[in-house]
């Protein structure tokens, strides 16, 4: 528990009920009669991105963007290119923060992530960021599938990313 909030993964029902009783009660209840209202999400569990995604990402889509794409005549590292993708494809949310000094509560804006992404949102986005540096960038790309990417160029046998 952190931030009053708490979160458990469920993977049977009698795992559900135990932590219903040992865990959300106990947690739920001296709030609730300290005058606190209460929100209670259930959904399905999904996996984050995995780490073929990520190194697919870095390796088989940034570094191919890197070296072969501009902008205005201008070329970019891959991190460039991440700031840039994430800022295109996943935008920014609002939080709500108290700074020292200030009286009032400051909503400031911040950058999404990927490190957040399932793997299914974290396939979408490679979707976005293959279509468009292929595109409107002119990349054309090695590997285009992330599962089916190994790291290893099969025309050469070479490794292209280290594990």
């Amino acid at each position: 528990m952190s931030d009053n909030r708490l979160v458990v993964r469920w993977t049977n029902p009698q795992q559900a009920n135990v932590t219903l009783h040992s865990q959300i009660v106990p947690f739920a209840k001296p709030l609730l009669l300290g005058g606190h209202q209460l929100v209670a999400e259930i959904r399905i569990a999904e996996d984050q991105r995995s780490i073929q995604q990520n190194k697919f990402y870095w390796k088989a889509c940034l570094e191919q963007i890197s070296q072969q794409a501009k902008l205005d005549g201008v070329g970019f590292q891959p991190e460039g290119w991440h700031w840039y993708m994430k800022r295109k494809f996943l935008g920014y949310r609002f939080k709500k923060v108290m700074i020292p000094g200030n009286k009032r509560v400051s909503i400031i804006r911040e950058l999404r992530s990927t490190t957040g992404l399932s793997v299914k949102k974290m396939s979408d986005y490679l979707d976005k960021v293959q279509a468009h540096a292929a595109q409107d960038l002119g990349v054309e790309f090695k590997d285009q599938n992330w599962q089916q990417w190994t790291g290893i160029d099969m025309d050469t046998g070479e490794i292209t990313y280290d594990h």
